[in-house]
């Protein structure tokens, strides 16, 4: 099962794993749908998969709410979050997660048969929900002393998200932790002060 991962970013400026949320279809995809639906570009149930470019125009619309243009942001490529603005995103995804709960099985499953089958641990672990598992990781995070600022890998199967790779001059391929000082890839999603 795939799932949604956070980043922190260290007082050195690299990239290390702070945590992980099973099920990656109840983050970016469940933001996209429900969003899709509450500023009217999707019919209620209707599937998102041709229509997220409509659904991430309304980052730059004036007329969307602050929380859910926070929100819509967590879910782009190369957004880091500074650490000062950590606590906006968490409660942007707070109301979020109060406005659109999820269903009792947690996330996009359907099948009380499917849990079944599932370890208790990851039944737990969809029950609470992908985001609530995330606002739990960011919350730890603005916590810790050590960390600058986040990001997110919305899901495992793109891999190496937040690393750089480059050849050696013996021809290897190299990865590193993608530096947030040295390295230029990334964007605030709220400026840092």
């Amino acid at each position: 099962m795939s799932y949604t991962e956070v980043y922190r970013f260290g007082k050195d400026g690299k990239a290390r794993l702070a945590g992980e949320a099973r099920n990656s279809h109840g983050f970016a995809p469940y933001i996209w749908q429900k969003l899709g639906e509450k500023y009217g570009i999707l019919r209620k149930g209707e599937p998102y998969f041709d229509k997220t470019e409509q659904i991430w125009a309304l980052f730059a619309n004036d007329s969307t709410e602050f929380n859910d243009r926070i929100v819509l942001g967590t879910t782009f490529d190369d957004i880091v979050v500074p650490k000062e603005g950590l606590h906006i995103v968490i409660e942007a995804l707070q109301k979020f997660i109060e406005e659109f709960p999820y269903n009792t099985q947690g996330c996009t499953a359907q099948d009380d048969t499917f849990l079944v089958r599932l370890p208790e641990r990851v039944i737990e672990e969809l029950a609470k929900g992908t985001i609530n598992l995330l606002i739990e990781i960011l919350q730890a995070e603005l916590e810790n002393p050590e960390t600058i600022a986040i990001a997110f890998n919305v899901t495992s199967v793109n891999d190496g998200v937040w690393e750089v790779c480059h050849q050696g001059k013996n021809g290897h391929w190299y990865r590193r932790a993608y530096n947030l000082k040295t390295d230029s890839r990334h964007h605030f999603l709220l400026q840092k002060k």
